[in-house]
């Protein structure tokens, strides 16, 4: 119905004023319904304080990592999902270049970024191809097929990054850049 667009739009997009996950999820209770319990299903996925799911990703060295290798190595992850045809994903992935916030915080060993081509068809060419992404930031493709096939995480839009406590508590999900810095309060 044309009315959950409106709902959809207002509680569950993030541009929106009046945002609120907690609230669409009970909406959605209340709606019952294939969509609704389809939605539910994905947007409980790696939830603000929950635990982030974990996943398997290569390096540009060709190392196979999972997340959970990261945990407890920082006070923060954060992860940034991307499609490298994707124009606000470049945006943000330049503006994340440009930080020198996240730098510094990386540099004191407060912070890991780990960026993830999701868009990588071809590992070969991918660990050939020059880094498009700074030294300070770990370069990383998906090394599983299941990542997609059991939909371990749910990206409304593209890039979906995540901070994430030390430990993988979800902190933000699927935040812009600017709220990743305000939370991390440089």
């Amino acid at each position: 119905p044309d009315g959950d667009l409106y709902v959809d739009k207002y509680l569950y997009d993030r541009r929106s004023p009046l945002f609120n996950e907690q609230l669409y999820v009970r909406f959605l209770k209340a709606q019952g319904g294939s969509r609704a319990g389809f939605l539910l299903e994905q947007i409980s996925k790696n939830r603000e304080g929950s635990s982030a799911t974990d996943f398997l990703y290569f390096t540009k060295d060709n190392v196979r990592c999972s997340l959970s290798d990261n945990y407890n190595k920082s006070e923060f992850i954060l992860l940034v999902f991307y499609d490298k045809s994707c124009e606000n994903c470049q945006r943000t992935l330049e503006a994340l270049r440009e930080s020198t916030g996240i730098k510094a915080s990386v540099d004191a060993d407060r912070l890991k970024v780990i960026a993830v081509d999701i868009s990588v068809e071809d590992k070969e060419e991918w660990l050939g191809a020059e880094p498009e992404l700074p030294l300070w930031c770990e370069s990383a493709m998906l090394g599983e097929s299941e990542f997609f096939d059991e939909a371990k995480y749910f990206f409304e839009e593209m890039p979906a990054l995540y901070l994430l406590e030390g430990n993988g508590t979800v902190i933000l999900k699927q935040a812009f850049l600017p709220d990743v810095i305000g939370t991390l309060s440089f």
